[in-house]
């Protein structure tokens, strides 16, 4: 027998046993690798990041602060290596000492989001940290940004009425349903559900539409963080983003700090600059996943920031070009300036009783979240 028949058969042996064992092969110049078949990753089509940061900062030359919104281009298939751009610079529509703290986008001009602080904007009030917000975008999405504000779900309306209850994270499931996440334990449906700072509540049973009627029992669990170990104050949920497609459906999520999951004899750990996914098999208090996954590893792309935003678009919906092209055809406009006053925050005793808070999740911490209220001056849309 050949040597080279002999290769041939060892090699034809050794794909019909990966292939049963449900690994992928792929050939470059001649030579096989494996790469798992079941990676959840391995299905999505080429996506960007969109993510909101808790701080200021600079990356690959592009500077930003906590009211943005920037977006990442990978440039190749690992993620490692990509281009930046600004997506929503919150300072041109007078939000220069505003922190975005949750964001999800309903069409590529529409953006709803939550801020870390109450806000209040002449023509709607005042607005809590447990409201949202929708900006529509009166000009191609950059580094000028223009458009309108209007209140969109306020959360008072719908039991969130605590310092603890403030919302920190908003998505979307597959079926177009509202998710959200708090600052501390949740007591919503008349107070018979509780939920954690590292779960997941979903609201309704209908796609949401801003301003919804009130209903008793709306929220239910969608994510219960303590079934795949979420549990230290760190592994507080801190953003998330729903893959709605019909082949993954993953979740992804970003925490305060440091974390490490534990889901289906898998481990993912991180901290705060990093996504992780998981993919669901069943949802709510008692729910079951698949190995987690790393998504996103903000060191590597020099995003070391805490990530308190996070969404992932196709590449098709959203392009660098078209961003720094619409930040070259306007010309800058005068920031408005963010006016600060105290005011007295809404926490009660209660709320501060948690039996999962631990000293990352100080008292102080949760009092300094509603202490301070933004004025700004921008355009707003009534209904």
């Amino acid at each position: 027998m050949s040597r080279s028949l002999l290769k041939l058969l060892v090699l034809t042996a050794l794909v019909a046993t990966l292939t049963a064992l449900g690994v992928s092969l792929a050939f470059a110049d001649g030579e096989p690798r494996a790469s798992l078949g079941a990676d959840p990753v391995a299905t999505l089509p080429p996506v960007v990041f969109l993510s909101s940061s808790a701080a200021r900062g600079n990356v690959n030359g592009l500077k930003f602060s906590d009211e943005d919104i920037i977006v990442f281009f990978p440039e190749n298939e690992t993620g490692t290596v990509g281009t930046w751009s600004m997506f929503f610079d919150g300072s041109d529509v007078g939000l220069a000492n505003a922190d975005i703290n949750g964001f999800e986008l309903l069409d590529d001009t529409t953006v709803l989001m939550t801020f870390d602080r109450p806000l209040r904007i002449p023509g709607l009030g005042r607005i809590d940290d447990s409201d949202i917000l929708k900006f529509t975008f009166s000009a191609v999405p950059g580094l000028n940004t223009a458009g309108t504000f209007e209140l969109c779900f306020d959360g008072s309306n719908y039991d969130l009425t605590t310092g603890a209850e403030d919302i920190d994270a908003i998505a979307f499931d597959p079926e177009g349903r509202l998710l959200i996440s708090t600052d501390g334990t949740a007591r919503v449906n008349g107070r018979a559900l509780r939920a954690y700072d590292e779960d997941l509540l979903v609201f309704g049973d209908a796609p949401f539409v801003c301003n919804p009627p009130a209903a008793p029992d709306s929220w239910d669990i969608y994510v219960d963080g303590s079934d795949i170990q979420l549990k230290n104050g760190s592994e507080d949920v801190n953003a998330a983003w729903v893959d709605s497609s019909v082949a993954d459906k993953n979740i992804y999520l970003a925490t305060k700090g440091r974390f490490r999951v534990a889901s289906g004899g898998g481990v993912a750990a991180g901290d705060n600059d990093d996504i992780f996914g998981m993919t669901p098999f069943t949802l709510g208090e008692n729910q079951t996943t698949g190995f987690p996954f790393a998504a996103f590893d903000g060191d590597i792309v020099g995003q070391r920031k805490a990530i308190d935003g996070i969404y992932i678009a196709p590449v098709s919906a959203l392009t660098a070009a078209s961003l720094q092209a619409a930040a070259l055809a306007v010309d800058d406009e005068e920031e408005t300036v963010a006016q600060f006053f105290v005011e007295e925050d809404d926490l009660t005793e209660e709320d501060l009783v948690d039996p999962e808070l631990d000293m990352y999740d100080s008292t102080e911490d949760l009092l300094d979240e509603d202490d301070v209220v933004i004025t700004i001056y921008v355009p707003m849309v009534q209904q």
